[in-house]
């Protein structure tokens, strides 16, 4: 009896030298994975369904944002439809594959690959014989390798699955990654979660049929959703933000973190609140800086972190009602302990220990108490740990590679050996959440794409990107004392290191091969450039001669070391270090390595002034300077004294130059500016016109003629939260 022909919703589509993987997202050429946003990849899926047919403007819309944002459409659109071209090589004045339509909208005209198999050569399973299929040649094992098993019709499955048997099926439908663990199945259902383009950090309800997830990034509100329709309850409201959402065991509350002002003094707090909605209730005070919670299985205990007197953070369990129970952890030295997670069985609980801002792996310890045991040494920026449901594995989002950005969703066995990566994960991994019994998952996928710009400085012309920018991450330029050379950081290779270019963006060359480095600064010679990277789990700073060699250790500690800075004299490097306890503005000798002390009320970029007078700086605390900065630059005599402030209204990103200091103002209406304050004269002008808000961390540059201004720009941040639904965790 025949099999009838049934079509069936294909997994890839390819075209050219293009496959596009539409369960997973990706997109591969020559089979090489290259990086799309998600906001893009939606529209080229909408293209690719609908091929040789108009996708309207207004149905682009819709696909990338909710009927109640406001945002620039026009841009937006734009923005994903060049991003899709360049992933593509493709060209809007000769298009191979997107045809912009005037006024209308956009249609894909490229040629689809169609099914390389020979239609007489279909037989049903029933009746082959055996000899029969064992001497059958002619299905063309390189053309279904290119075009997947589940794009064929039902009938040239059977047949194919006779000939080489239900093992090499199931690995082909598993995107090539054979079973061998309960992570892996024969095909994973991946559908999207949510829509709302700033959702993170999501946690199942006990029945595993609803969600509890924070809008508006890492902090917002926080908002339960149900699995099987679009409703949603918004849970928190009012000033402030809030953060880390957590379900009870019994379902009656979902226990969160709170902040009460976004920026200034709030004070941070445990709360509860019903998943119902309603009043909220706080439980207890927390320091600023921490993260994490969690409860028992049988609810009669909160994991959460705590830093007591200005100790390093450890783990605290406490009862619902915030009476405090005992200290877990005492982590030494700079260390930090976050992101608690309980075993199901509840006898353990794994957490991250943070060696350094982004550099974090996990521990094991005894609920009853006892010494961590570290998990993973992968000196990695590690997400949250997440239990499978037999306790057996634990399930972690990682930057392995070496790019903060760009991160990959593992699992590890509690019993040690090498994280192994998810199928499934693209670069683009959040957070996941595992129900209780294990039969779904759900994580956050996020784009994150900031990329340098270039602004002509006194004219009326509009920013521009730099020719050096990319598909990945580029930021934190600095032009070359001569203006002849610009160095970046990037992770296009794969980690992040730091790039040069020609002043216009052409010819960009690897200069460092560092793991996780970033922050260059020219020598004032031009002979040397100075960066941090990561070493041992922390970041310092070292020196790289421009004609090549092994870079140079200039800090080492257990501590870390960041954002250098040349003193015009070349003889001396600022830096921003944590070895004393909080963020100062240290200096180092180069040759002797000996380090001086220079800020004692806060301090973490430092430039030096070009008569070698003065360190001008904030006195943001850390790396995340765009959200925690305060607004002002300070200075102090290079060898020490009074700190005072220079302008109480300047915040990052600025550069100092001999007549003043160049800085974005973000908040200027109708659009983000960058403006000049000049010390002769103590004014401010406006120099230039931005087409978005210039991206804090840490820098930008300004020519030495004065001419060209360089910024990063962060052209998409989204995260949304996906499903799998038919694994085994």
């Amino acid at each position: 009896m025949a099999v009838p022909e049934t079509p069936l919703q294909p997994d890839i589509v390819s075209f050219d030298a293009y496959e596009i993987h539409l369960p997973t997202q990706e997109l591969f050429k020559h089979g090489t994975r290259i990086k799309l946003a998600p906001q893009s990849f939606r529209v080229l899926q909408m293209l690719l369904d609908r091929r040789g047919q108009l996708v309207t403007r207004e149905e682009v819309q819709r696909a990338l944002w909710p009927s109640d944002t406001i945002v620039d459409f026009d841009q937006g659109r734009n923005n994903a439809i060049k991003k899709i071209r360049d992933a593509l090589n493709d060209s809007a004045d000769t298009p191979r594959y997107i045809e912009t339509l005037p006024r209308l909208g956009y249609r894909f005209i490229g040629q689809i690959n169609e099914p390389q198999i020979n239609e007489a050569s279909e037989v049903s399973a029933a009746e082959a014989a055996p000899a029969e299929l064992e001497t059958r040649t002619d299905i063309d094992s390189a053309a279904l390798k290119k075009e997947p098993v589940r794009a064929l019709t039902a009938t040239k499955i059977t047949a194919f699955v006779a000939q080489i048997g239900l093992a090499s099926v199931l690995l082909f439908t598993s995107g090539h990654h054979p079973p061998d663990d309960k992570v892996r199945t024969s095909s994973f259902d991946i559908v999207p979660l949510t829509s709302l383009g700033n959702v993170n950090v999501g946690s199942f309800s006990p029945d595993g049929a609803q969600i509890v997830f924070v809008r508006g990034g890492i902090w917002g509100d926080i908002y339960v959703k149900t699995l099987s329709d679009e409703k949603m309850l918004r849970l928190t409201t009012g000033t402030g933000y809030s953060t880390e959402p957590v379900w009870s065991p019994d379902g009656q509350h979902i226990a969160y973190i709170h902040r009460d002002e976004i920026m200034g003094q709030g004070k941070w707090g445990v709360y509860l609140i019903s998943p119902l909605g309603g009043g909220n209730r706080k439980i207890k005070d927390i320091p600023v800086g921490t993260s994490g919670l969690d409860w028992s299985p049988d609810g009669t205990l909160i994991a959460y972190e705590d830093v007591p007197s200005g100790q390093p953070g450890g783990l605290w369990l406490m009862s619902p009602s915030g009476s405090l129970v005992r200290s877990l952890t005492t982590p030494s030295g700079h260390t930090e302990d976050t992101a608690p997670a309980f075993s199901h069985d509840g006898r353990r609980i794994a957490f991250l220990r943070e060696t350094s801002w982004a550099v974090k792996d996990i521990y094991i310890v005894e609920a009853s108490g006892g010494e961590p045991q570290r998990l993973t040494f992968e000196n990695a920026n590690v997400g949250r740990p997440v239990w499978t449901a037999d306790d057996q594995k634990i399930i972690f989002a990682s930057d392995t590679g070496g790019s903060s950005w760009s991160r990959d969703l593992y699992s590890v066995s509690v019993s040690g050996g090498k994280p192994e990566r998810l199928p499934f994960s693209n670069y683009d991994a959040g957070d996941a959440s595992i129900t209780r019994l294990g039969d779904k998952l759900s994580y956050a996928r996020c784009n994150f794409d900031p990329n340098i710009w270039q602004l002509a400085a006194d004219s009326t012309e509009p920013a521009s990107p730099f020719r050096a920018s990319s598909m990945r991450v580029d930021l934190d330029p600095e032009f070359s004392p001569d203006g002849t050379k610009v160095a970046f950081m990037s992770d296009r290779s794969g980690e992040m290191a730091v790039w040069t270019s020609d002043p216009e963006g052409n010819n960009p060359t690897l200069m460092t091969p560092a793991w996780r480095s970033g922050s260059p600064r020219w020598s004032p010679d031009g002979t040397q450039i100075a960066f941090d990277s990561g070493r041992e789990g922390h970041v310092h700073v070292r020196v790289a001669r421009v004609e090549g060699g092994q870079p140079e250790w200039i800090t080492e500690g257990d501590f870390d070391d960041r954002v250098p800075s040349w003193s015009k004299d070349g003889q001396w490097i600022y830096f921003g270090s944590l070895r004393s306890g909080a963020w100062e503005i240290w200096r180092v000798s180069p040759t002797t390595k000996q380090a001086i002390q220079v800020t004692f009320h806060g301090g973490y970029i430092g430039q030096a002034s070009s008569d070698g007078q003065f360190v001008y700086y904030d006195q943001a605390q850390g790396p995340w300077v765009v959200t925690f900065s305060k607004p002002g630059i300070w200075r102090v005599p290079v060898g020490g004294g009074t700190e005072e402030m220079v302008n109480a209204n300047i915040r990052q990103p600025w550069h100092v130059t001999a007549e003043g200091i160049y800085f974005a103002d973000n908040g200027a209406k109708p659009q983000p500016v960058i403006k000049f304050f000049e010390f002769a004269t103590r004014s401010v002008r406006t120099v230039g016109q931005l087409n978005d808000s210039a991206w804090g961390p840490p820098n930008f540059a300004v020519s030495p003629d004065r001419h060209t201004i360089l910024y990063t720009q962060l052209d998409g941040s989204n995260c949304d939260l996906f499903l799998v639904k038919n694994g085994s965790w």
